[in-house]
């Protein structure tokens, strides 16, 4: 009796556990043949090993062509389609476009911020711009699961908070900015001497008149300045978008 209550319990832990809807579907996908056989099981391994850990799937997608659609798009739509968890993540490597892309979704919109893509960008983009394709993503799953784990445990990677002794030394640099224009303030006003800007005051009354007056307008110079488009980045959080199967994912790419 006691071994049955035992497995009923495992039973029911397992039925808690979200899983992959379509178990066929690897985690790496290698359309693109950046990898060797033997590289593509030690990566799908490992993504294995992190989303059972985790609850969350993350996955990595290489194709030669995005076949004129936007990465996120093409990232969106493959996740949505195959069968993954809602709770992960996807990398997309396109190889002709040059472009990489994260997408991901549910739990992962928190755990990957749009800060936290930032730093993730800094550690991978490099080896994928040196053709080190396998170190790249072997660096992006490992830094998968600290983002997570991290998650879990509350702290997800974030804009990092500002200490007390920053936020001192900002505030005592004001305060000694403030300071001085004052005291610059107050010393002009003790300066009487007056800079002449005209001749005027140097020629008699009456002994020079200029009957005709007119401003002649030699051209102009016009500067234009984009309006910078507000995308939530860089405020903290994950900035959030729809796919076309209406599901809501966050994440960020560009070129490599």
């Amino acid at each position: 009796m006691k071994r049955m209550t035992t497995v009923l319990i495992l039973l029911l832990l397992l039925l808690c556990i979200p899983m992959r809807t379509d178990a066929s579907t690897p985690l790496v996908v290698d359309e693109a043949g950046l990898l060797t056989t033997a590289q593509v099981q030690q990566l799908d391994a490992l993504a294995e090993s992190i989303a059972s850990d985790n609850g969350m799937d993350v996955a990595i997608l290489t194709v030669n062509s995005l076949n004129g659609y936007s990465a996120r798009t093409f990232a969106d739509d493959y996740y949505d389609s195959h069968g993954y968890r809602y709770d992960g993540l996807i990398l997309l490597l396109a190889i002709q476009d040059r472009e990489w892309y994260i997408s991901t979704s549910g739990k992962a919109i928190d755990a990957f911020t749009d800060y936290g893509l930032e730093q993730l960008e800094e550690k991978i983009v490099p080896s994928f711009s040196s053709g080190d394709f396998f170190r790249g993503f072997h660096t992006f799953l490992s830094e998968a699961q600290e983002y997570m784990q991290a998650y879990h445990c509350g702290n997800p990677i974030d804009v990092p908070a500002r200490s007390f002794g920053s936020i001192l030394t900002v505030s005592v640099v004001i305060g000694l900015a403030f300071a001085g224009i004052s005291l610059l303030c107050m010393r002009g006003a003790m300066n009487t001497k007056r800079s002449q800007y005209s001749a005027n005051e140097y020629m008699k009354d009456g002994s020079f008149s200029m009957p005709v007056r007119q401003d002649i307008f030699l051209y102009s110079n016009v500067s234009k300045m984009k309006r910078p488009e507000n995308n939530g980045s860089g405020k903290g959080g994950s900035s959030v978008h729809t796919s076309s199967s209406g599901r809501s994912h966050g994440g960020g790419g560009g070129k490599f």
